[in-house]
């Protein structure tokens, strides 16, 4: 059995959410949100986003905050769900830290409020 972790979901029209998991579910659990996944690693955070962006999808303004705060392109055009995890070298479960949820919860605050669906 693995410890839980924690991830941020960055939803399209709803904001923020926090969820938590264990790690050896993290993944099945960042495809529940986004079916086809790519990732971009981010310093300390690594971003989950569609691999392929369409028109379909719908644009996600907060994700475009949040990531160009931490280093991404400002005018980026996110589409669609956007997760974050704990970047790691060794390891694709990593969750995030007290420090890192703090920094993500301040940044959406800076956009918008917080979805209340969270489950933490």
């Amino acid at each position: 059995m693995t410890a839980d972790v924690e991830f941020a979901v960055l939803h399209p029209q709803d904001g923020l959410t926090f969820h938590t998991t264990t790690a050896d579910e993290l993944q099945s659990a960042i495809v529940g949100h986004i079916p086809d996944k790519a990732s971009q690693g981010m310093g300390r955070l690594r971003a989950w986003f569609n691999d392929t962006f369409t028109a379909a999808m719908p644009p996600n303004p907060l994700a475009a905050h949040v990531l160009g705060a931490i280093g991404y392109d400002p005018n980026y055009p996110w589409r669609g769900t956007v997760v974050i995890t704990a970047e790691s070298i060794s390891d694709d479960r990593a969750g995030l830290t007290a420090d890192m949820h703090s920094a993500l919860e301040d940044l959406a605050e800076q956009w918008g409020p917080r979805h209340p669906s969270s489950d933490r």
